[in-house]
C-alpha cells in the first residue's frame, strides 16, 4: 500500500515501493546469522568457534547497522519517539517482539562464544565443583 511521505506546497508526495517490507532483509540476515552462530556452538573445533562467532558478529552488526539507521531516520524527521502512529520497538523502525528475542539470543551465543574463546573457562570451573 502506498504511504504519504511528504507534503510539498500542499501536494503529498506518494511513495510506492515494490517488494517485502523494510525490515525484510536485515531480520532475515539476522536469523541466518544467529543459525549459524548455533551451530557454531554445537563443536568445540577451531572452525566452528569461528562460524559462530562469525554469525555472533553478524547477528549484531546488523542489528546495530538497522538501529543506527532508524535513529538518524528519527533525528532528521524531527520525529518524537512517543508519538503512537509511529511503529516501532526498542527504537528500531518497524520492529517487533522477534527482533528483540533474536538480539537477546545472539548475546547468550556471545557469552557461550567468549567462554568457548577462553577454553571453557567458566564450563570447566563449574564442573570441577561437580566433582567434590
Amino acid at each position: 500500500m502506498p504511504e504519504p511521505v511528504a507534503a510539498v506546497d500542499g501536494f503529498v508526495i506518494i511513495s510506492c515501493r515494490l517488494g517485502p517490507p523494510m525490515p525484510f532483509y536485515p531480520r532475515l540476515i539476522a536469523l541466518l546469522s544467529l543459525l549459524f552462530a548455533v551451530l557454531g556452538l554445537c563443536d568445540r573445533s577451531s572452525l566452528f568457534k569461528l562460524i559462530s562467532g562469525a554469525g555472533v558478529a553478524g547477528v549484531l552488526g546488523v542489528y546495530g547497522l538497522w538501529w543506527h539507521q532508524s535513529y538518524r531516520m528519527f533525528a532528521a524527521a524531527g520525529i518524537d519517539l512517543s508519538s503512537a502512529d509511529l511503529r516501532h520497538t526498542a527504537y528500531l523502525y518497524q520492529g517487533t517482539p522477534l527482533d528483540i528475542f533474536v538480539v537477546s539470543a545472539s548475546f547468550a551465543c556471545l557469552v557461550l562464544v567468549l567462554d568457548r574463546l577462553v577454553n571453557g573457562t567458566f564450563t570447566s570451573l563449574y564442573n570441577s565443583n561437580d566433582k567434590l
